[in-house]
């Protein structure tokens, strides 16, 4: 089994498979159990023209490698340029016949892409195997949209991901925390978010709540937070406040 790009916590217990993961070299598991680990994907080190040769040379040799090894299926979790990948699906298909290819579709398109990958993100979908999905409502929509059979698609929700961040103690425990953590960007709805807590004065003038917003990014909307409010803004996620008495919901 091929694991390309971002691992997917599998159930190790009942996967007895060979399994090979390609992933970047930023990758911070040193070892997972019964799984081979291949930091293959190194364009995070470069910037421009540059960093799209290092990838695509980076797919290149996976091709190489799924020719070699004919694995039973090929995961792959995300596409970074989705005409290269398409093309490579299509070689997959040439080179080891027998390999079944599965992708996850984190989202039924891109991000802030419109309509501008429509046609290749259709073909995409008919050309795999199987599609992974994280909720019903993208299922649905993949299927009203690029007229996939349900079948065809499995729903498997989101686990709970550990953080890698140490948390420092607010010396308010007593407030309840709503908190968005992450890159701030118009898909997520944080501005949705901040128009609901802004909106009702219930909320916003609540001493005993309070919302925290934790990272990276410049939206908009942050301008509409009103000073003085129940509402934290900071782009150090590592310094989202918790302590053991505090309740907080992401």
């Amino acid at each position: 089994m091929f694991l390309p790009k971002q691992l997917v916590k599998l159930p190790q217990s009942n996967i007895n498979e060979e399994k090979t993961f390609f992933c970047s070299d930023k990758l911070a598991y040193a070892e997972i159990a019964r799984t081979k680990i291949v930091r293959h994907y190194f364009y995070g080190n470069y910037r421009g023209i540059r960093k799209i040769f290092s990838y695509v040379n980076s797919q290149r040799k996976l091709l190489s490698e799924i020719k070699k090894a004919r694995p039973a299926v090929c995961h792959f979790q995300w596409f970074k340029i989705p005409f290269v990948e398409l093309r490579l699906l299509k070689k997959i298909r040439r080179v080891s016949p027998q390999t079944k290819i599965v992708f996850t579709a984190h989202n039924v398109l891109p991000h802030d892409s419109g309509a501008k990958y429509e046609k290749i993100y259709e073909k995409v979908y008919h050309s795999v195997d199987k599609i992974i999905v994280h909720a019903v409502v993208t299922k649905d929509e993949i299927v009203a949209q690029f007229n996939v059979l349900p079948e065809k698609i499995s729903v498997i929700p989101h686990g709970y991901l550990p953080t890698k961040y140490h948390f420092e103690r607010n010396p308010d425990h007593t407030k309840l925390t709503f908190s968005f953590i992450g890159f701030l960007s118009d898909y997520k709805g944080l501005g949705l978010l901040i128009d609901a807590w802004c909106g009702c004065d219930g909320i916003l003038n609540n001493n005993n709540i309070q919302l925290v917003i934790a990272g990276a990014g410049s939206l908009p909307c942050l301008a509409k937070i009103p000073a003085g409010k129940n509402i934290i803004l900071t782009s150090e996620e590592k310094k989202l406040i918790t302590s053991g008495q505090e309740k907080i919901f992401y």
